[in-house]
């Protein structure tokens, strides 16, 4: 892939497609989709538009608690000696983390188009991206606060590890969940807002807007965090090592 972000994307994609444990936790969360297609699928009512927008946003917060630096290991140091800009680091730990959950999202995608009107597919999509460019940028100042340090290669990515993050940063990352829904209710808000007026073409302008404005506040977070974590670096990867 050209660039340095496209780099750092193949070299992360590459490194979770031979980890066994992380593909096994792909495959096992495919389970979950289904299983909602499955129990939905039973009734004969379309699915209705508060369901259809409170799985957008549990979709939507999904990269939150990604562990985004985790995943490195003991190439943490490899991987911040090069010499790429840290947005960049972060972009692209965010574009691996869309791409992974690709399958789940067209199984729920396609949840959604036989058991929703085809009129709400672009308002739930817009509300994903939305959630989802929230979640991540949120998602990356955590890891740089609170980094943990993920299993060994094969062994389940979720499993608790030494120098976990404690109870406080167990409650901070419980509150961020609601901040999430609070950062992107605006997007949200302004996406659905043509359904609430029943006015559907101004979905032309609000989906739009909706979907730059998420864009723009993940931007503003990766740039904060950038910054964060150029003044943390050395804690990061004491962290990250098992080494404090």
């Amino acid at each position: 892939m050209p660039g340095s972000v496209g780099a750092l994307i193949e070299k992360d994609l590459r490194s979770a497609w031979r980890d066994p444990g992380l593909k096994a936790s792909l495959l096992l969360g495919l389970i979950g989709p289904f299983l909602l297609l499955f129990l939905f699928s039973r009734g004969s009512a379309a699915l209705e538009p508060g369901i259809l927008l409170f799985f957008s946003l549990v979709v939507g917060q999904s990269p939150f608690g990604s562990n985004a630096f985790g995943y490195e290991r003991r190439g943490i140091q490899l991987l911040f000696s090069f010499p790429v800009a840290r947005w960049k680091l972060l972009v692209a730990k965010n574009v691996v983390q869309l791409l992974l959950r690709v399958p789940m999202l067209a199984v729920l995608g396609l949840a959604a188009a036989l058991l929703a009107r085809w009129t709400l597919l672009p308002v739930a999509a817009t509300t994903v991206v939305a959630v989802w460019a929230v979640a991540a940028g949120i998602d990356n100042l955590h890891s740089v606060l609170f980094p943990i340090a993920a299993p060994a290669p094969g062994q389940n990515p979720t499993a608790r590890t030494s120098g976990g993050r404690g109870l406080g940063a167990a409650l901070l990352a419980a509150a961020c969940l609601p901040l999430i829904w609070l950062v992107a209710a605006p997007f949200v808000f302004l996406a659905w807002l043509p359904y609430l007026l029943e006015r559907p073409w101004l979905w032309l302008v609000c989906l739009p807007l909706a979907f730059a404005g998420a864009l723009a506040v993940h931007a503003l977070l990766v740039g904060a965090t950038a910054r964060v974590l150029s003044r943390r670096e050395p804690r990061v990867v004491a962290r990250l090592l098992g080494d404090a």
